[in-house]
């Protein structure tokens, strides 16, 4: 367990290096956020009943979903394509694990996104950003960070198992900014697409983390954002795990572990 721990260590810093020598990964994670806040705060601060901290609060939770979508979604196959990844299955460490450290490292860049659209609403357009419940919103941004990493972890070996699925997975990155109502209620969605915000953990993400920072949500009701928010998790965090199992041994079965 131990050794496991240094591994998932190592791996997230050697991919902290990598992911802040990246201009792309550094555009997703600041500029991305930075653009979608002003814009979103334009176009919805004229509205009956705008919130800006919400609004502060889904432009930074959009660039920390775009950054564990990128990253996730071609981690797998960056290393197949640098010829690490025969390497790192012989390893005796699990790939698993490996893969986790560097989602961890993924998500300590894109967590600047939240400083970036908060420095947004309260530096640029003087709104008070303040936290209605400090501690709920702790809380709810650890579950969060958590639901993030295990979606990237699905991403991973999803986007190798089924090379198209890596072309879909790039474009989802708007409909979830939607579906999740990062920027506004999914109320205002059609009603039969209410069960697939239901189904994706960012929803609930969003939901205690909005919530949380308005101070609209009682106890009892962020607790329970909270159980279903661990409970989407932990669904893809299973899902992933198969799919690793899958997609190594289908590589070994066929050999093809390292081709590109």
């Amino acid at each position: 367990m131990i050794y496991y721990a240094r591994i998932f260590i190592l791996s997230a810093k050697v991919q902290m290096l990598e992911v802040t020598a990246s201009i792309f990964m550094l555009f997703i994670a600041l500029l991305q956020p930075f653009f979608i806040a002003i814009l979103a705060i334009y176009m919805l601060r004229d509205q009956a009943g705008f919130e800006p901290v919400y609004v502060i609060v889904g432009a930074g939770l959009s660039g920390l979903f775009s950054t564990i979508l990128f990253t996730g979604s071609n981690s797998v196959t960056r290393e197949r394509a640098q010829g690490n990844l025969e390497l790192l299955e012989a390893s005796p460490a699990p790939l698993m694990v490996i893969m986790g450290g560097k989602m961890v490292a993924n998500l300590a860049l894109a967590l600047t996104s939240m400083v970036v659209t908060y420095v947004v609403g309260a530096g640029m357009f003087q709104y008070p950003v303040a936290v209605e419940q400090p501690a709920f919103f702790a809380v709810s941004m650890i579950l969060a960070l958590f639901s993030l990493w295990t979606m990237g972890m699905l991403f991973a070996p999803l986007s190798i198992l089924w090379q198209p699925v890596e072309q879909v997975l790039g474009g989802l990155e708007y409909p979830v900014f939607i579906f999740c109502g990062f920027l506004f209620p999914i109320a205002l969605l059609p009603g039969w697409f209410l069960p697939i915000s239901y189904a994706l953990p960012p929803y609930w993400a969003a939901r205690s983390l909005q919530g949380s920072s308005l101070g609209t949500l009682e106890s009892d009701e962020i607790v329970l954002t909270w159980l279903i928010l661990l409970a989407t998790s932990g669904v893809s965090l299973v899902a992933a795990g198969m799919l690793f199992r899958i997609f190594l041994r289908l590589g070994r079965r066929k050999g093809t572990l390292g081709f590109i």
